[in-house]
């Protein structure tokens, strides 16, 4: 009997013991006083770096207290045009407590027409359990905007029209399943992480008060937000790029400057959101509907490293999707993904011109990440399947490029008219882990229809 009381008391305690552990978990944020020093441009808490000043940039920039990194490049001058502030002319740490710190980050554009000062005070929020970047900035016009116009209109010095851009780390992007902003009518729009360019990704408009956007989905809570303070909303609009890896925010450009004025002024705070937080701003996002038009605009091919690519499927704008896709670079005025021409199944990538000297191909969408990679000291061999009409001049090739060090290899081409002809690369082994670009390249005039392509490993 005494031993199970014993054992009972036990259990009890560990009960108690990892409920008081998970409490703290949640809890320790919330009585988390923040130790702030700097040294030598490192920024740090408790004598671990929370960022790095290099410039006009913040590097490896740390959300909450024990986290990884976040942001891996933080641009807090004024991009876009060239008027864009780039040269530092101050850049100072100033403290006078350990729960805060200012940075101050002053510069100029290469011509001298616009000057900005750019405040950064970090703190810690109990409620968010992170840190907070509170950053103000200015923009100032020094000079006309007019450089040589009497020569060359080219030489225009554009206003800059963005405020931030953030570089998020790699090891983070894949943990994002989307992204959330308020929009001007003030609802909220979940966006899905795909790589393609689509109206989502591009000038989303922010309101006037409670302008927010962030990346969310972390399991860590994790989620970096961007808030829009005061003012700042009004005309604002943020930018994804096409690789999920960045943010731009900014203003349009005709309401930069106006006529009286000759500056402008910004502020926004960087945090993050936990996992408690996020659950119902993702909750109440409602993703953007596309037209019939744009999901016909928007299909790319799709592409996966470990399958046969028939050129069947396309990428899917409507939802999070991290494939890779095929895009069409050169003379692409009668390139297609064409139906109804396939080796298999009902459609392949089409190129055609009128001139010999025309070049056309296809290839991986490289910053989707999604290309094969080749590992140390094993051979590959890619394949494809090509068709040809009326080709003259150099012909249909595959063509494999490494991505470290740029050696390419090339399949025998394939000119006049035939049916579906199969075309072989081997890739002999490499020194080092490297990615592989892959093309469908088309030289000449007349047609080739590309289908079936293969990564396979020797």
């Amino acid at each position: 009997m005494e031993v199970m009381v014993s054992l009972i008391s036990v259990l009890v305690f560990a009960m108690v013991f990892l409920s008081a552990c998970s409490a703290g978990a949640t809890t320790r944020p919330r009585s988390y006083k923040p130790d702030f020093s700097h040294s030598e441009g490192i920024i740090c808490d408790r004598g671990k770096p929370i960022a790095k000043i290099e410039g006009l940039h913040l590097k490896s920039v740390v959300l909450a207290p024990g986290a990884e990194a976040v942001i891996n490049d933080w641009d807090v001058s004024w991009q876009g045009g060239k008027g864009r502030i780039t040269i530092p002319d101050e850049v100072s740490v100033r403290q006078s407590n350990r729960s805060a710190i200012q940075l101050l980050l002053g510069g100029r554009s290469a011509g001298g027409h616009y000057s900005s000062t750019t405040k950064i005070k970090i703190t810690y929020s109990k409620t968010l359990g992170s840190y907070i970047y509170d950053v103000e900035s200015t923009l100032v016009r020094d000079k006309m905007l007019l450089e040589g116009w009497q020569y060359s209109r080219d030489r225009l010095v554009y206003t800059p029209s963005e405020y931030c851009r953030l570089k998020f780390a790699p090891a983070r992007q894949e943990k994002w399943n989307c992204c959330v902003y308020r929009h001007r009518d003030g609802e909220l729009t979940e966006v899905p992480f795909h790589y393609l360019m689509t109206p989502d990704k591009d000038r989303q408009y922010f309101p006037r008060k409670d302008a927010f956007i962030g990346w969310f989905g972390d399991p860590e809570g994790q989620n970096p937000v961007v808030e829009l303070v005061g003012l700042t909303g009004l005309y604002s609009y943020g930018h994804i790029s096409a690789s999920l890896e960045n943010l731009y925010l900014g203003r349009l450009h005709n309401y930069i400057m106006g006529q009286d004025s000759d500056s402008l002024s910004v502020r926004y705070r960087l945090c993050r959101y936990d996992r408690r937080r996020s659950a119902p701003i993702v909750g109440a996002g409602r993703v953007r509907k596309y037209t019939d038009e744009e999901k016909q605009e928007y299909a790319r091919p799709r592409f996966n490293p470990g399958r046969v690519c028939g050129f069947e499927k396309a990428i899917n704008p409507t939802r999070t999707d991290k494939a890779g896709y095929w895009d069409v670079f050169g003379d692409i005025l009668d390139a297609d993904w064409c139906d109804g021409v396939a080796r298999n199944g009902r459609r392949s990538l089409k190129c055609a011109a009128e001139s010999k000297s025309s070049r056309c191909y296809w290839e991986l969408a490289l910053h989707t990440k999604a290309y094969p990679i080749l590992q140390k000291g094993r051979k590959y061999r890619v394949t494809a399947y090509v068709k040809t009409k009326a080709l003259d001049g150099k012909g249909a090739v595959l063509e494999c490029i490494k991505l470290k060090g740029g050696a390419t290899f090339k399949s025998q081409p394939v000119t006049g008219t035939t049916g579906w002809k199969k075309l072989v690369v081997d890739i002999p082994p490499s020194s080092e882990a490297t990615g592989l670009q892959i093309r469908l390249l088309h030289e000449g005039k007349g047609e080739s229809y590309f289908d079936d392509v293969q990564f396979t490993r020797d």
